[in-house]
């Protein structure tokens, strides 16, 4: 059957800020102005609002509680934030276990939560803002993770995503 009007503009409106997203994270590769808002901002439209996308259309098939509708929403938007911040983990510390091969978003310049947290950091950030800063060496993406992992940015993530992860629940 035909969805709903209201799945159906949520879904492109989902595929918009997604690509728009695509185009904002481009304007941060390798950008030393990147902010945590600027990241949640980012991964709002690329990650959470294709969940968001998902759960809502279910939930309007399920039922026309606006209420429940809303609810959903907001709670697969924290989801899907808290998702995409432990995905940003792993690229950083990642195993053969988690399928995902490390440092891909390093070697690409794009801005993750991970390695914005530690190029804050006052005795590693300096030299992690410079790997970030131009197109990486394979060496470089190797000693950005070593630095990243030796900041508190992966506690610090970790923190954050529970926090979104909490606000889901609430």
């Amino acid at each position: 059957g035909k969805l709903p009007d209201e799945p159906m503009e949520l879904i492109i409106k989902a595929a918009g800020m997604m690509v728009e997203s695509e185009f904002v994270q481009k304007d941060f590769e390798h950008n030393l102005d990147v902010t945590v808002d600027d990241y949640l901002e980012i991964i709002t439209g690329k990650t959470a609002m294709l969940i968001v996308a998902s759960a809502v259309t279910g939930a309007y098939l399920a039922t026309e509680n606006q209420d429940f509708i809303e609810a959903i929403y907001e709670y697969s938007n924290k989801i899907g934030l808290a998702f995409q911040m432990i995905d940003d983990v792993l690229d950083v510390i990642g195993t053969s276990n988690t399928g995902k091969k490390i440092g891909i978003d390093i070697s690409e310049g794009k801005p993750t939560l991970p390695t914005i947290y530690a190029m804050q950091d006052s005795t590693y950030g300096p030299e992690l803002r410079g790997i970030y800063s131009r197109v990486p060496t394979d060496e470089d993406v190797y000693r950005a993770l070593e630095l990243i992992r030796m900041t508190d940015a992966i506690d610090l993530c970790y923190s954050k995503a529970d926090e979104v992860a909490q606000e889901a629940i609430d």
